[in-house]
């Protein structure tokens, strides 16, 4: 497997590649996290702050640069749980 040039030189030889995939990505991703915060009882801004937030995090501080990150469905139903519990059933108090 061809292991890509890292810093501003991978940079300059993959941007192009990377912003199809980043773009595909997002077209996945996005629709997700937003239907996870939904699914949660959180409003739909917070499932886009979290995939936008945590993508960049994760791109930053990221051990591999083949890591692939996202939301997770079966979470849905642990953070409903957690923001009832936490929030006392008030989306906004939690």
């Amino acid at each position: 497997m061809h292991k890509p040039s890292s810093g501003f030189k991978g940079f300059k030889e993959n941007w192009q590649a990377d912003l199809k995939a980043g773009f595909v990505v997002s077209l996945v991703a996005l629709p997700i996290s937003i239907a996870l915060a939904l699914a949660s009882g959180a409003p739909a801004i917070a499932g886009l702050m979290a995939a936008v937030v945590g993508g960049v995090v994760v791109a930053h501080l990221g051990g591999s640069y083949v890591t692939i990150t996202g939301a997770g469905n079966g979470l849905a139903v642990v953070t409903l749980a957690a923001i009832t519990t936490l929030g006392n059933g008030d989306m906004l108090a939690g």
